[in-house]
């Protein structure tokens, strides 16, 4: 129900596309897993065990997905692209997701594949 809920709201096919290759990149994996919730009007979430890496939000009025990443350091390093809009970290420090960006989906999907990976990396390498 959350799935079709979040699917529904994306307005662009490129914003599909994107979620259609984040949903097949991880299905085979036994430890890392993308599931849906309710949660601010639906989003996706990439976890490893039960520990959320990476979220993202659909945003129709910026026709972008606000996200919020992994990284222990506090610290972004994201490609300089078109598609990543200027990355910020959160204040906070008891939040696992510190980096948050804005993502254009389009021609660099797999750079934001390669991004949520980088951030599972660096998640596993501290357990």
């Amino acid at each position: 129900m959350c799935e079709s809920a979040f699917i529904s709201k994306l307005s662009t096919s490129e914003a599909h596309e994107c979620v259609f290759q984040i949903k097949s990149y991880y299905k085979d994996s036994n430890t890392i897993k993308v599931h849906f919730t309710a949660t601010d009007g639906g989003d996706l979430r990439v976890k490893v065990g039960s520990t959320n890496i990476f979220t993202m939000q659909w945003r129709k009025t910026n026709q972008r997905f606000f996200c919020r990443i992994y990284t222990s350091t506090g610290h972004c390093h994201l490609p300089c692209t078109d598609e990543f809009v200027k990355s910020q970290t959160t204040p906070t420090t008891t939040e696992r997701l510190k980096c948050e960006f804005w993502y254009q989906p389009g021609k660099t999907q797999g750079v934001l594949i390669n991004c949520i990976d980088a951030a599972i990396e660096e998640f596993m390498s501290k357990q």
